[in-house]
Parts: C-alpha cells; sequence; structure tokens
C-alpha cells in the first residue's frame, strides 16, 4: 500500500496535451464503486493537488473530482494544494480530515464565493500542528494579492490561532500582523516569513513564544522603506537600537538577512545562524558602510556564545574595500569557540 498521492494537473511537454494524473482513481473513489480503490485510498497519509492553469480548458473540474475524492480519505495527516483555485467544495472536503495535521497552501487563489463561516468551519473542524499560507503574488508589486470581497485576513489567522500550532510559514506581512492581535498566539517552535516590514513588531510578535526554536526571516526591510521592493531601502533616520535575543532562550536557529546582524543582539543560545539571505543590489550594499562586516556586528561579536556550531555568512558582507585597516571579524574567534 502507498501512503502518498501526488496529483499534477500539468501540460505534457513532448504532446503540448493537459495531462491529469490519477484521474480513474480519484473518481472511482470518489464514487464508491471500487472497494479496492477505496481500500488503498484509506491507506493514504499525504496528498499533494498541483494545478497548472489553462484558460483554454479550466481546472474546475479537476478540482471537483480531487475534492471528491479527498472527502474520502480519511487518513490524511498531510495536504498540499498548489497554484489552484480554493474551492468551497476543497475546503469542505478538507474540514473532513479529521486527522489533517499539516496544512499547506501555495499560490492558491482564494475562489469569490468563499466566506468567513467556510474559513471558520475549517478552522474548527482540523486541529493543525503545521500552517503553510504563501498567498500569490501580484506581478506589479511583489506583493500578496489581496483577498476576495467575501473574506478578510484575520478570518484566515483562524486556522493559526490555535494551542496546537507549532510550525508556520507565510509571505504574508500582513497575517503576521492579525495573528500578534489575534485572543490566542501559537506555541510556535518554527516561523518561517518572508517579508518583514517592522523587525522591531516582529520582534514584540516573537518574544511571546518562549517556544521558538528556529526563525527564518526572509526580506527585513526598512520601517521608512513604504513597499519598497529593496530591502535595505527605508533604514535612512532609523535608531539602530538592538533587539536582544536573551528573550528567546529556546531559540536555536536563526536565518536572516546580513544586515540584520547589526539589528539583534546576544545573549543567546544560538547554534546556527545564516546572513547569507536576501541581497538585492550588492552595489548599494558595498556603498552602505553600516551593513558591511566590521567589528561592530553586533549579533557576531558583541557576545560570547559557547553554542554555536555552525555560522554561514556571503562573500559580499565579509569582503569589504572600503576600509582594508580594519579586522573585520573582530573578537569572533573568541565569541564562536567551537
Amino acid at each position: 500500500m502507498f501512503e502518498v498521492l501526488a496529483s499534477q494537473r500539468r501540460i505534457d511537454q513532448s504532446s503540448g496535451t493537459l495531462k491529469e494524473d490519477y484521474i480513474p482513481l480519484l473518481r472511482s473513489v470518489s464514487s464508491g464503486t471500487d472497494p479496492l480503490a477505496s481500500t488503498i485510498c484509506s491507506q493514504i497519509r499525504k496528498v499533494y493537488i498541483d494545478v497548472v492553469e489553462n484558460p483554454a480548458s479550466p481546472a474546475r473540474p479537476y478540482l471537483k473530482t480531487c475534492a471528491a475524492a479527498l472527502s474520502k480519505m480519511p487518513n490524511v495527516t498531510t495536504l498540499m494544494l498548489s497554484r489552484l483555485l480554493l474551492t468551497g467544495q476543497l475546503l469542505e472536503s478538507t474540514s473532513q480530515l479529521s486527522n489533517l495535521t499539516s496544512l499547506n497552501l501555495y499560490q492558491c487563489n482564494i475562489s469569490p464565493g468563499i466566506l468567513a463561516a467556510d474559513v471558520l468551519a475549517l478552522a474548527s473542524s482540523v486541529k493543525l500542528e503545521s500552517l503553510s499560507l504563501m498567498f500569490p503574488y501580484n506581478s506589479y508589486d511583489h506583493e500578496p494579492q489581496a483577498l476576495p470581497a467575501g473574506i478578510h485576513m484575520t478570518d484566515l489567522v483562524r486556522l493559526a490561532a490555535t494551542p496546537r500550532l507549532t510550525a508556520l510559514c507565510t509571505n504574508s506581512w500582513e497575517f503576521i500582523c492579525c495573528l500578534a492581535s489575534a485572543k490566542t498566539i501559537p506555541p510556535l517552535r518554527k516561523l518561517q516569513i518572508d517579508a518583514v516590514y517592522d523587525l522591531a513588531a516582529l520582534y514584540k510578535f516573537v518574544c511571546r513564544m518562549s517556544t521558538l526554536q528556529e526563525l527564518e526571516m526572509g526580506e527585513v526591510r526598512g520601517p521608512n522603506a513604504h513597499g519598497a521592493l529593496n530591502e535595505l531601502q527605508g533604514w535612512s533616520n532609523v535608531d539602530f537600537k538592538a533587539l536582544s535575543l536573551a528573550l528567546l532562550p529556546n531559540l536555536r536557529r536563526l536565518y536572516c538577512p546580513p544586515h540584520v546582524a547589526y539589528l539583534l543582539q546576544g545573549p543567546h543560545n544560538l547554534e546556527f545562524i545564516s546572513c547569507s539571505g536576501f541581497l538585492d543590489d550588492l552595489d548599494e550594499l558595498r556603498d552602505t558602510g553600516d551593513f558591511l562586516m566590521s567589528a561592530d556586528t553586533r549579533l557576531l561579536m558583541e557576545m560570547p556564545s559557547k553554542s554555536m556550531q555552525e555560522l554561514l555568512l556571503p562573500l559580499e558582507f565579509v569582503c569589504s574595500d572600503s576600509d582594508k585597516s580594519k579586522t573585520w571579524y573582530g573578537k569572533m574567534r573568541e565569541w564562536f569557540p567551537n
């Protein structure tokens, strides 16, 4: 018996025609006419459904078949829906997965017919431990697309505002802000966010989660950036007050862009630091002395760190041509003895 079902609607490169995986099996399961198919699907634990939309052949019939079959798979614990239209039928079928603990919605457009009540029904039915919400981007400003009129971000937050959730991944800063205002803050152990618009606000939020062990930040923009794509914009005239990691005693792994190493400081219990995040404009980085590695990089230089085991730095961060008289690594050899 197999435990993973990966069905994709895609264009076959050799023939140029649309291919839809496992359609006969899914139809047999949804109709209940094939006992063997029902037995096979009762063993499935992980389901991945991916769609490549084609205007000439809409995906709704395929999604309808997938949704009907999904409701007959009671033992599914992990569900990933990718690049598809999230319909009411799909939400309803997902709500019936009583054993579901991990939900990943990757660049899914939400159907205009979806209402807040539909999301509430899903949030009330499942017991998620892991949630990933990666919203589709606008092509013109690389920001997550707006939600349809019948639903708000505060409705989607109900999927995360539970005492069971331990892992969260999203590309929506609005989602993080709404979650920070929710009545229930999940005891996250892992948080990944692709774009941070206000580092101080994120810091206040994560400090409310003493359980946090891993934090990954993509773009970290300055508070004056006003939606600018370049993460180094918006930092002019900003008070670089260091944010102490002492309030996150269980944090062990940190992923962040290089310039964030100036804004965080110890003491900490980190075992792994990666500062090899996004560098949108290396020329601007080199011209901005505050963002080059130096003995003043708080996170790496100020406090001893006996727990550190691995440190990843981009070459551009440590190769400064601005002042060769300074030794960039300062006290790093002393602070990172391992």
